[in-house]
């Protein structure tokens, strides 16, 4: 018998689904509402603020884009069929959107959802119906009669409507010669006109396809040969949906180049003509598209022009169409541009578009780089210089990682998900991640898991990975997370409540703390009580506050109203037994409209320490012996308030000698007497460590950290001591 103890250096890693004995000490059983760092270590998730009530619309199935225009303007695009909005992400305002030429473009048969695909370039959103068949046409002879409805990057609206029409018709061909200098002069018998048409095909056409050259004005220019007047039917394109001057927005057909040179040999239509896009997004100051096992790139800054620039040679600038080299059936779903290369996915394999130094059509291939099964109803996302996508396994789902070294792929997906693969549910709809935060959300449309949020934190020291963390966020179990985006340090997320959709925020920043105090204030969908929101009755001596969304299925129990102004009342917490909820109303005895109230829900913050061993010097688990923890003692900071709840005997006993052997409860708030910093009327918020007693076989024991109150409460390492019996010794 020996009197042992054992440090837990760190708790920021989340949860282990692993067999005890295997997991990192920094690992738990369990981790509900929490937020892990390297720096802070293990704290009560930011809440989730109400910003605004935004629809009352059905948007289950609905296609969710943020936008990321500067640091003052965010909005976040919904697409249903048939429609199209615009919300301002900073204060819910819907924002006006036109519709010069209709909606049509939005019909879509199945659901929204999967059915569109969106990428932002500054000003304008390229929104690509996934639908849609491309179609060409032949250009008009002159300024297309929708031209003014077009959108065109104003840098190109300068003398350049020719590119959108062929002002000489389809042309008949006048002859052709073999080499340049054999085109007719002025000097010969018979001189050229204006407007003769040749073909000049080289002295060898086979390796060499032949150009066009038209008479203009006393010069030959180059063009496109008879009947090839060729242009993409702009109403079968992806749209563009632009943020006009005066803060409205423009949803329109985009300014489509007309083919200028070549035929349908030299110059062919790209490879999405007659068939679907599956993705469109922007890459090295190129529009891209994938449509089958094809990956279509613009001309360089030219996002209208799918059209080489000339039929006598391959300019670097060139349009770039490439196919994937397998020998399997291949669909291209997703195309994510990270760091400096660009990952491709299929269902069933996954591909590097590899380029030189410069991205050219003569420069650019691509390779199969690995063969996972991928979850094609989620878009894989980067973060930094790492990529993520999902697999299903059954009931459950893998999220991959793959590692980017300078500039190259490994060649393997890391599973960061193999020590928890029962953790994550089938369903993935979205993925949204952050290199800021270095973090990772997902979320499901399972019936039992759409209130959940999902968080994967990770820490990179060089090439180690210091931090892999998996927890779960639990939302009120009567909302539904219909979309989730993360811009910044700031993550969106779209609630469906009882009442309607609404939109909220949660600051993931260290250092947030509302306007008044110098603190955060732990509730869900917080409302910043306004002054016209509340009304005192005198003859009652209550105040009565009207919410902008509606409490049905809230009760005093849930319900937290907190002051955040008044002397002896700033982050006071009103007793909930003094509440009265009625629809949209709250009412609380007294007069407290000088108070600054925030409402809100409460969450708890759960998390349970893995079963402890005793660890020989190679730091592996010793299984034999008894070990009986006597106590353990936590390292806490900035904290106001947790509890610590100790089942010595384990939960599924704990109800049966409750009377003889109760589970232990220890609270703590914050307040120790004699300190300095404790005021009367002032919350208490300390750094330091509380030690309790936990008197159980480690095999045993349950020890839990909650946390359900309105205030913070971090973690940084605990330690046990107890007594270890052994009768035997290994050898």
């Amino acid at each position: 018998m020996a009197l042992v103890s054992r440090h837990i250096p760190a708790l920021f890693n989340g949860v282990s689904q692993q067999p005890p004995t295997l997991r990192q000490p920094a690992q738990g059983e369990m981790q509900l509402n929490c937020y892990s760092t390297v720096a802070e270590g293990l704290k009560k998730r930011a809440p989730f603020q109400h910003i605004a009530k935004v629809t009352t619309a059905n948007w289950d199935t609905a296609f969710i884009h943020a936008i990321n225009r500067d640091s003052s303007e965010r909005y976040i695009v919904v697409v249903t069929d048939g429609d199209l909005k615009v919300f301002d992400a900073n204060d819910g305002t819907e924002e006006t959107v036109n519709f010069p030429q209709g909606k049509t473009y939005l019909d879509v048969v199945g659901a929204a959802s999967a059915s569109f695909s969106i990428v932002s370039i500054a000003d304008y959103s390229f929104v690509c119906n996934k639908e849609k068949i491309v179609a060409t046409k032949t250009a008009p002879a002159s300024v297309p009669l929708q031209y003014n409805n077009w959108y065109t990057p104003p840098v190109w609206q300068q003398g350049d409507q020719e590119n959108y029409y062929s002002p000489y018709g389809a042309g008949i061909l006048t002859g052709r010669v073999n080499t340049f200098s054999d085109l007719p002069k002025p000097s010969d018998p018979q001189p050229p006109s204006n407007g003769d048409l040749y073909k000049v095909e080289g002295l060898d056409e086979r390796a060499f396809g032949g150009y066009y050259v038209r008479r203009v004005a006393g010069v030959w220019e180059e063009t496109y040969g008879p009947g090839e007047n060729l242009t993409l039917d702009e109403t079968t394109m992806p749209w563009a949906l632009v943020r006009e001057s005066n803060g409205t927005f423009s949803f329109t057909t985009f300014a489509w180049k007309a083919r200028r040179f070549g035929d349908a040999e030299t110059n062919p239509p790209p490879t999405f003509v007659g068939r679907n896009i599956q993705d469109v997004f922007y890459w090295k100051n190129r529009l891209g598209m994938l449509t089958g096992e094809n990956v279509v790139l613009s001309c360089a800054g030219d996002y209208g022009n799918f059209w080489r620039n000339t039929a006598t040679t391959i300019l670097d600038a060139d349009v770039i169409d490439v196919a994937v080299s397998t020998n399997q059936v291949t669909e291209l779903e997703f195309a994510v541009p990270f760091n400096n290369g660009l990952m491709l996915f299929s269902d069933q394999a996954q591909f590097s578009l590899n380029t030189g130094d410069l991205l050219t059509a003569n420069t650019v291939s691509i390779d199969q780089v690995t063969s996972y099964q991928m979850d094609s109803g989620v878009r894989p996302v980067g973060i930094g210089s790492d990529v993520y996508f999902c697999s299903r396994s059954g009931p459950f789902t893998k999220v991959r990682e793959y590692f980017v070294s300078e500039g190259n792929l490994t060649l393997d997906a890391a599973d960061v998900t193999a020590h928890v693969p029962r953790y994550i549910p089938k369903g993935i709809t979205k993925l949204a991640g952050n290199d800021n935060e270095d973090v990772l959300f997902a979320i499901s449309d399972e019936p039992t898991k759409r209130n959940f949020i999902y968080c994967y934190k990770r820490f990179w020291q060089g090439d180690k990975k210091l931090q892999s963390a998996w927890s779960e966020w639990y939302l009120n179990p009567t909302d539904v997370v219909l979309s989730i985006d993360i811009i910044e340090n700031r993550l969106y997320c779209l609630l469906k409540k009882a009442d309607g959709v609404f939109l909220n925020v949660c600051d993931l920043d260290d250092g947030a703390v509302v306007d008044g105090l110098d603190f955060d204030i732990m509730i869900d969908e917080r409302y910043a009580v306004q002054p016209g929101d509340m009304t005192y009755n005198a003859a009652n001596d209550t105040t009565t506050l009207t919410m902008p969304y509606n409490e049905s299925g809230v009760d005093n129990a849930t319900l937290r109203v907190v002051y955040s102004a008044g002397t002896g009342n700033k982050g006071r917490l009103e007793s909930p037994q003094f509440y009265t909820i009625s629809g949209a109303t709250i009412t609380v005895p007294g007069n407290i409209t000088t108070f600054a109230p925030y409402v809100g829900t409460a969450y708890p913050m759960g998390y349970q320490f893995s079963e402890q061993f005793m660890m020989n010097g190679q730091g592996q688990a010793i299984t034999t012996g008894r070990l009986q923890l006597r106590t353990m003692t936590l390292y806490y900071q900035d904290a106001g308030y947790f509890e610590v709840r100790v089942l010595p005997y384990g939960e599924k006993f704990a109800e049966k000698i409750e009377p003889v052997a109760p589970a232990l409860l220890d609270t703590f708030t914050g307040r120790t007497v004699g300190d300095a910093a404790l005021e009367i009327g002032d919350l208490g918020f300390e750094t330091g460590a509380y030690q309790f007693y936990i008197d159980g076989n480690s095999r045993d024991a349950i020890i839990r950290i909650v946390n359900d109150s309105h205030l913070q409460s971090k973690f940084s390492s605990a330690e046990w001591e107890g007594m270890y019996f052994n009768r035997s010794r290994s050898v």
